[in-house]
């Protein structure tokens, strides 16, 4: 997933490990949070709520994308995989523009004296390029999905008047991953029925999402656009409307008033 700030990718990906974690009784999520803001989002709560045994979700608050890979990932689990039986089902790294090569600076001097302002995105780019090879094989060995999710940022606008969104840190994942997806909110709020703020305008409690498929090495459906209700604390809501909606966009249903008709 990627996408710009606050539009889903975070919500999306728990999803995800919702329902893995579901087919996968004896398995636990590795979680990565490179953003230091795992708990600041309230995710916790929301993973409570919504019935996610967060006992299997093992908490990683790790910058240094060697230490996450080399480390953590290729030894730590490793070893806990092969030696403590540890059924790894997921890997979610939040996101790959917030690692660096380098060690976190500690105090406000070392910040300045090696300017860790500025990452250096090629060189973190091509520590991607040479790992890669390393991951893959461990994804295969023990059957483990790896989500990267990642920040983005506008660049303008094309010819024709669209958005045009862009990552920093090289080709590599791009080049890797088997799906990518950009996720951007669509402009369409979703209100509380009831509940009003001081003003007496309505509550906003959550927007809909446009994901659209860029890349799908596995089966058929690159470019394929689809939207996604997502409620703040809930998730993903309103699944039947959804899937109305989208049948209606698609003209599998055709719609004539108030009257929804299908062949």
């Amino acid at each position: 997933w990627y996408g710009p700030k606050s539009s889903g990718k975070t919500m999306l990906t728990l999803d995800l490990i919702k329902n893995i974690l579901n087919q996968e009784p004896d398995g636990v999520v590795l979680y990565i949070d490179s953003e230091m803001s795992f708990v600041k989002e309230s995710t916790i709560k929301w993973m409570v709520a919504n019935g996610v045994d967060v006992s299997r979700v093992l908490l990683l608050q790790e910058v240094c994308i060697k230490e996450i890979f080399e480390t953590n990932i290729l030894k730590d689990m490793q070893l806990a995989i092969k030696n403590d039986r540890v059924k790894l089902a997921a890997i979610v790294l939040d996101s790959v523009q917030a690692t660096s090569v380098h060690a976190l600076p500690t105090t406000d001097k070392q910040i300045e004296k090696a300017d860790y302002t500025k990452q250096d995105y090629g060189a973190r780019a091509n520590y991607l390029s040479r790992i890669f090879p390393q991951l893959r094989a461990f994804c295969r060995n023990y059957n483990v999905h790896f989500f990267f999710i990642g920040q983005a940022r506008s660049g303008g606008k094309d010819f024709h008047g669209n958005e045009i969104i862009i990552t920093n840190g090289g080709e590599a994942l791009h080049h890797e991953i088997q799906y990518k997806f950009l996720a951007t909110p669509s402009g369409e709020p979703i209100f509380h029925e009831t509940d009003k703020d001081a003003d007496g305008k309505p509550i906003k409690i959550g927007h809909q999402v446009k994901v659209v498929c860029q890349k799908n090495k596995v089966s058929d459906g690159q470019d394929k656009v689809g939207w996604i209700k997502i409620e703040y604390m809930k998730g993903i809501v309103d699944t039947e409307t959804e899937l109305v909606d989208i049948c209606s966009k698609l003209n599998i249903i055709t719609q004539a008033g108030a009257w929804l008709e299908y062949n």
